[in-house]
């Protein structure tokens, strides 16, 4: 008696295919991770976040390194970049903000923020 064998006839599945598999599974865990802890953090001053985008430690940045590494001469080593000493007058202050938001160019601006920049 012939037995049907499902499946028989299914491609199987290559070794990038498998791979890329698991780097996203690994992903998805580790965004998960992020939302529920901040052992992620390297600088110690990162908050439990909503979304896996916000939980981002500034030592991840490359930008924020590269100050870090530039400035340490002048400002002495620090940890997180809210501890660099132009961090409260450039991001904090409400008056460089609004400088610095009218003189970005409009292409980088949100829709909504075109329509008030004008």
């Amino acid at each position: 008696m012939d037995y049907i064998q499902p499946y028989q006839f299914e491609p199987l599945a290559n070794e990038d295919e498998s791979a890329r598999s698991i780097a996203e599974d690994a992903l998805v865990i580790e965004k998960q991770k992020r939302l529920e802890n901040t052992e992620w953090c390297t600088c110690g001053n990162c908050k439990i976040m909503q979304s896996f985008e916000e939980c981002l430690c500034c030592t991840e940045v490359a930008d924020v390194i590269s100050t870090r590494d530039r400035d340490a001469e002048i400002t002495g080593e620090f940890q997180c970049i809210t501890d660099h000493p132009g961090f409260h007058a450039n991001c904090l202050d409400v008056w460089a903000l609004q400088m610095a938001r009218k003189n970005t160019p409009k292409k980088f601006l949100t829709k909504e923020a075109k329509s008030m920049h004008e």
